[in-house]
């Protein structure tokens, strides 16, 4: 007869600690358990199958337990069942989130509008206000939700600002982002740029001045 594996016998015990079977019986329930899965591989029965626990306690019938053990035998068996119900149920938790990551993905992929304009421009804010490169990859992640959301759509209107701010217009103005200190468009900063005056009102001259 083999011994439980060490995932199985740990799940096992900590069920029985959790249904409160008290601590001198619980080597019994271990043991019925061994019997049923080395009866399942000696006969071909599937261990999981919840109507071979007949075909075991008929067996254990014909060996002469009795009715006290073949309750104890079943009691055994149905917690190894439980066990197995908890852990279909974690599989089918994590594929089914694993299904849902891959649709997004594939929702992702399937957007043909050009969003490339969109990401240069993010990237030249992001350098223009010296921001760390983790908001910008947050800033990314945010821009690719939103991609994925409207999927076959163009470009959302939105993103085109009828009248840019003024960071904006400084970056279509300079074609690049500013490393050093900001000297205005080109147009306000060349060799034949008229600097603009403000002209200073000049008091009146008082009466004792002309006298």
């Amino acid at each position: 007869m083999k011994p439980l594996s060490p995932k199985l016998k740990t799940l096992f015990e900590a069920l029985l600690l959790k249904r409160g079977i008290p601590l001198k019986i619980r080597f019994h329930y271990v043991k019925w358990l061994r019997y049923y899965l080395d009866f399942c591989q000696k006969y071909h029965y599937d261990r999981s199958n919840r109507e071979t626990i007949q075909h075991f306690i008929e067996k254990l019938k014909e060996k002469r337990q009795s009715e006290q053990q073949r309750k104890q035998a079943f009691h055994a068996v149905s917690l190894y069942y439980e066990i197995l119900s908890i852990e279909r149920a974690k599989t089918k938790d994590i594929k089914s989130k694993t299904e849902g990551y891959s649709t997004q993905k594939r929702h992702l992929s399937k957007t043909e509008a050009d969003w490339t304009p969109i990401y240069c421009d993010l990237g030249n804010e992001i350098k223009l206000r010296h921001y760390s490169p983790k908001t910008l990859a947050a800033y990314r992640g945010w821009t690719r939700q939103l991609q994925g959301f409207s999927r076959q759509r163009p470009r959302p209107t939105f993103l085109k600002p009828e009248k840019p701010d003024a960071i904006t217009f400084t970056i279509r103005m300079c074609k690049r982002p500013l490393k050093g200190p900001w000297r205005g468009p080109k147009s306000l900063s060349g060799p034949r740029a008229t600097p603009f005056v403000i002209p200073l009102k000049r008091d009146k001259p008082s009466i004792a001045g002309q006298l």
